[in-house]
Parts: C-alpha cells; structure tokens; sequence
C-alpha cells in the first residue's frame, strides 16, 4: 500500500489543491518528506491564491513574492480569518497600538492641529497623515518615524497614491484661496524616492475649472475626472462657458507637459442620472484596466466603464503641449452595466433612496464593493439599515480604438449582504465636519465604520467590521447572508443586530471627549488607522 510519503513531490503539490489552507500546513508538518513541499513556491502560491477569495493576502502579485514573504503573508490572513470571525470565544480586540505625534513637523512651529487623513500605503510598511488638509507626512510604521513631508500649497481636495520599491507618488486636487480670496484649483503630483532622504519634488501643477470628483494615478500617467456643468456658478476667465460634459484629463508623467484632454457629454448617460452627474452624486473606482463610474440610489446599481487602455493609446498619441485650446477628444464609456437584486432579496431589503456611504472600493482587482444605507421604521423603531454589496467587473471588455465609440450593455445579478444597528441606543459615528467615519480602501475584503451613543455621534466607542460578500466570477452569485436576530447569536453583550460583521469596542485607545477626524483600514496588515483632534494618528493593529 502507498503511503502518503512515498508519493511524488509534484503529485502530493496536486493533492494540496483539495485541502483547506490549514490543512495544508498541517500536512508538511508531518514528516520531513513532506515539509519538502514548503520548499515549493508553487506550494505556497497555491495557498495563497485560495485564502485570497476569502481575504487579501497580499498588494502585490504572488509570484513576485519570495517565499518567506509568501509564507509571512499568508500566516498573518489566517491569523486575520481568525480574528474577525465573529465566532464565540474569538478576541477581535487590537494586539498592539502606536501613536505618531505630527505636531513635531518643523512645517507645523510645533504647534497641534488635527489629523485629517491617514492613509496606509499598499507597501505595508508606511502610512501618510494630512494635518489641516494641508501638510502631507510620510511615516516608517517600523520605526514609528517620519520620513518625508511637504506642503500642499493650499486644500487638498481629492488625491491618489502610488507605492513602490522605488518611489512614492502622490496626485490630488489642491483648492487654493489667495490674499484677496481669490480660489482656484490645482492638479499636482508629488514624488518621493525611498532610497534617499532628497526632498519631495513636485512633478506637476495645472490649474483646473473646477475641484476633481475623482483623481486616479499609475507609475506612468496620473488623471483626474471633474463635471463641467452650470451647477458650478464660479468660473476662470479663460473658460466662461459650459459644455455639460464629464471631462477626463490624462497626464504622462514622462512628458508632464503632455495631457490627454478627453469628455463625455453628459446626454451619453441615462436621463435619470445627469442631473447627479451634474451635482457630483457619483462615485468612480479604478481597477488595474478599467476605470468605474456608478450610480446606486435604489437596490440596482448601475455602472459605466471605461477602458484604461483606450485611454492610454490615446495619450501616447499627444505630441502637443498642453493648453487651454488643444482639441478634445470624444470618449464614451466602453461598457454600461445594470446590476440587479434578485426577487428574493429585493423583497427583504426596504425600497426607497439608498445612500452610498463613502466611496467604493476595489478588493481583489475583480470585484468592487459598496457600503450603502437607508432608514425604516419597523413599529415605533427607526432603524438605519446596512448593506455590503460585491459587483463583478471580471467580464468588462477593452474595444480596439475602432471601436471605442460605441458602448455595449449588459444586465448581471449581484449579492447584498445585511447588516443594520439599533439607533435608540447607537448611531453611525460621524466626523467634526459631518462626514460619516467610515473607510472602504481597495484591495480590501472588508469596510470598517464607527458607532457612536444615541445624541453624540462626534463621540466614537465601538468599530464595525462587515465583510463583502463571495462573488464568484463566474456570475453566478451566492445568496446573501441574512440578519440573525437570535439572541445566542450576538457577540457578548453588544447593542446591535448584524449580519457578517464584527464590532470592536475601542474606548480603550480613544480617550472621552477625543474627535476622530479619519479612518483607514489596512486589510492586508491587520491595522486600523485613525486621525485625531490632538495631532496624532493612533495606529490599532490586529496581528
């Protein structure tokens, strides 16, 4: 009889192909034959690409991944699944935490102001906090130090990051308001190389008719999306007038003097939804080759793609330099894409105007997930409902430049997964300047909000983890997971009723009467970042 052992290597790797992640592991502890396997970067590969339908593993493709990198990666998603399970008995409560006091920045004269962003690179190792929306550092989460800084030059608006193992770039939209209150807006790019501690160089700065909705950069070319249309009553002398379109601009880093100026009239899309272009009520995603615009006010949500390789063809086509009357470029969505309930779930969720609650995000490269809201009334309790929703982008097309002005169509199912909280006793966590706190980086499986007493919601006590739902990419959905209401179900003595999702209480870390201006999460690493009132970003981290 042939044992385990005596088979060969490349027969027991297919073997591991049926086996859970843990199983695996398990399995090359047993012999010395069999931790062969671990020797296998296919082995690891294998785990890694199985556990990533459930979270991310890691930013960057496996195979570039050497295999103690690999196996870290993979060790801390398991650790992570574990953690934020929900299920009895599990502690999903921080390991650690640290804090990065920005009010030692030379640029602030030692004194404290807000940290109004924090952003967690996809490197894993840096995050960036915006003071004021005004001053941009850089930290070392390993060294807890900061390595670079600059100033915006006024409001940062909208902006995009790039990382890495080279440079940093940054691409956002600055509003700026001179001595006389004048305003403008400015696109610009910053760069920062890690392997020296040179300045950070500004490698673009181009005045915009108006604030970017959606900003959008590559190691190559950056771009910004903004809505030309009379709902915006300033305009710059050089462009009095209106064209209703949505404008694209595409510059290459390359040759930053070269910009692609592209635009879709807004008459291009469904009537029902230009008067929301006009206002900004939309939301934009970029995926490794296309670029989303969608819309989701009801339970259906409807999306435009257009195609980042069209659009970079067309940019190495420019040889002009940049001004205000070089020709535009006519460019529709490739794609328009209505994703649809099905009749049961339509039937469980309340009807009426859904509202997208920060902007979406891009977990797998594959998938885009939303987490959107609605109030009801059930009896004498108003309750704010929760949905997470996972869309498949897996099948949208690239046309030939040929064929780049006409737009198919297509109708696909989607999941919501439920979760809602009980507002007599808790309501969403909101920032000083009334924004929701809430965060849905990309590349992540998760979105993470606060919740706040009932009457105070500047006052955040718990954190909220609810993860999208599996979407398989073959179009077929998997049915949505549903409210338990059950109350051997909830998690030691929490206040709310939920679906796939953790809550965290977090006073521990955030003292009374201290405001959060900001939240990221970085699903990856395990980490959770907020931005306080006092000038210091807290840094929660789970593994």
């Amino acid at each position: 009889m042939v044992s385990l052992v005596d088979l060969p290597v490349d027969i027991l790797l297919s073997f591991t192909r049926f086996l859970e992640a843990d199983d695996c592991l398990r399995l090359i502890q047993a012999s010395k034959l069999l931790y062969d396997l671990s020797t296998m970067k296919s082995f690891w590969v294998q785990i890694a690409n199985q556990l990533h339908r459930q979270r991310p593993v890691h930013h960057r493709p496996f195979d570039e991944l050497a295999i103690l990198e690999l196996r870290g990666a993979i060790l801390r998603c398991l650790k992570m699944l574990s953690k934020w399970s929900g299920k009895p008995g599990t502690d999903p409560q921080p390991v650690k935490w640290m804090e990065l006091d920005t009010s030692s920045d030379a640029l602030l004269d030692g004194e404290t102001r807000v940290v109004s962003w924090v952003w967690f690179l996809e490197d894993g190792m840096h995050v960036i906090c915006v003071v004021e929306d005004t001053i941009v550092q850089v930290w070392n989460l390993v060294s807890q130090q900061r390595v670079a800084s600059f100033y915006a030059g006024g409001t940062l608006q909208r902006a995009c990051k790039y990382v890495d193992s080279k440079k940093l770039l940054v691409a956002g939209s600055v509003s700026i308001v001179d001595a006389d209150f004048n305003s403008k807006d400015v696109f610009k790019v910053w760069e920062y190389q890690w392997d020296n501690s040179s300045d950070v160089r500004a490698m673009v700065e181009m005045t915009i008719p108006v604030e970017a909705t959606f900003t959008f950069i590559t190691g190559e070319f950056a771009g910004l999306v903004y809505t030309d249309s009379p709902e915006f009553v300033d305009r710059p002398s050089w462009q009095p007038g209106y064209s209703d379109d949505l404008n694209i601009l595409v510059l290459d880093l390359q040759r930053p003097s070269i910009v692609l100026n592209c635009f879709t009239p807004l008459s291009i899309f469904d009537q029902s939804h230009t008067q929301n272009l006009r206002k900004n009520l939309f939301r934009m995603v970029r995926s490794p080759d296309h670029i989303h615009l969608h819309f989701g006010e009801t339970l259906d949500f409807l999306l435009y793609t257009y195609s980042l390789e069209t659009i970079t063809t067309l940019l190495t086509q420019q040889t002009r330099p940049h001004n205000h009357d070089n020709p535009r470029i006519l460019l529709p969505p490739t794609c328009k894409t209505s994703f649809q309930l099905s009749d049961d779930q339509s039937q469980e969720l309340p009807n009426g105007l859904w509202t997208s609650l920060g902007d979406s995000c891009l977990w797998d490269g594959r998938r885009v997930g939303f987490l959107s809201g609605i109030y009801r009334t059930v009896g004498e309790e108003r309750q704010h409902v929760l949905t997470l929703s996972a869309l498949s982008i897996e099948k949208v097309g690239t046309p030939s430049l040929q064929d780049k002005l006409s737009m198919t169509e297509r109708t696909v199912p989607y999941s919501r997964s439920l979760v809602y909280v009980r507002p007599q006793e808790y309501d969403a966590g909101h920032t000083p300047d009334g924004y929701w706190l809430m965060s849905q980086p990309n590349w992540a499986k998760s979105a993470i909000w606060t919740l706040a007493p009932s009457g105070n919601r500047l006052q955040v006590e718990y954190l909220v983890v609810g993860r999208f739902p599996d979407v398989p990419l073959d179009g077929v959905m998997e049915k949505a997971a549903s409210v338990d209401e059950s109350e051997d179900k909830e998690v030691s003595a929490s206040p709310f009723s939920r679906g796939d999702s953790v809550v965290i209480n977090i006073t521990k870390w955030i003292e009374a009467g201290q405001r959060v201006y900001d939240l990221d999460l970085d699903d990856c690493q395990g980490r959770v970042g907020l931005g306080l009132a006092n000038g210091r970003a807290l840094i929660l981290e789970f593994v």
